[in-house]
């Protein structure tokens, strides 16, 4: 086929894992949805943007303490909504920061 190559079973790896991880995102938002505007920030900064949590909190003008305590009652109130309607327990939005 000119032009084009043919995908290698990495390449199909990699597009599962990227679509399993959408259908995750998607599940969550409705978890997300419902934190409160500070969790909601410090965990895109740390999750998405892949800030550390003391450049998340410098972003947001809060002390690195304060931070740490939005992320963990995010993560929290998502691992604590029901199966099917959000709950994600395995996923790079759920680890905690190094």
């Amino acid at each position: 086929m000119a032009g084009r190559r043919l995908l290698t079973d990495d390449d199909i790896t990699r597009l599962e894992e990227r679509i399993d991880a959408q259908t995750a995102i998607r599940r969550m938002l409705p978890a997300i949805d419902e934190l409160t505007e500070g969790e909601r920030a410090v965990l895109e900064f740390v999750a998405i943007e892949g800030l550390t949590v003391g450049d998340a909190a410098a972003a947001l003008g809060i002390s690195t303490v304060s931070a740490r305590v939005r992320l963990h009652r995010a993560r929290k109130r998502l691992h604590r909504h029901p199966p099917g309607v959000g709950a994600v327990t395995h996923h790079p939005i759920m680890e905690v920061p190094r």
